[in-house]
Order: structure tokens, then sequence, then C-alpha cells
């Protein structure tokens, strides 16, 4: 069984790596001003259900950090998929 901090370590990471996607984003909004509106609309959808995920992983945490895991697992699986918006 997992422990409540490792859960939020990873949630962690996972935020910290959105900002790495963000720079790119930036930077390829520059070019494209229509791709980059699509893409900001699509990740803002993302985030907000980012956002009401980590939450509820943060909330479970103390009592089923396994569970937590899962949670925090999906959010990065999604933000994966998300990482392909260069292709919108």
């Amino acid at each position: 069984m997992l422990d409540a901090k490792a859960v939020l370590e990873e949630a962690l990471a996972v935020a910290e790596s959105a900002g790495e996607t963000w720079l790119l984003f930036e930077t390829m909004a520059q070019a494209d001003v229509e791709w980059a509106l699509r893409v900001a609309r699509r990740i803002r959808v993302a985030s907000e259900r980012w956002g009401a995920m980590t939450s509820i992983a943060e909330a479970v945490a103390p009592s089923n950090p396994d569970r937590a895991l899962r949670i925090v697992q999906r959010i990065r699986s999604k933000r994966a998929r998300m990482g392909a918006f260069a292709s919108v």
C-alpha cells in the first residue's frame, strides 16, 4: 500500500510538467493564432478536470492512497494525450 505523501508527490510532478507544456504552447501560438485559440479551449477544459481530480486525490490520499494514486495516474494519462495537442 502506498502512503499519502508519495501520492501527493506524484501529483506535484504532474503539475510541474504542465509548465513545460505551457511554454511549448506559447511558442507555437506565436505562429498560428487560430490553432492557439482551439488548443487554449481544450487546455482550459482539461485543466478544470485535472484540478477537480487533483482535489479528489488529495482528499482521499490519507485514507485510501491506492485510489488516490489511480486518480493521479488518470490525470497523467490525460495530460499525455493533451500533450499531443500540436496535431490539433
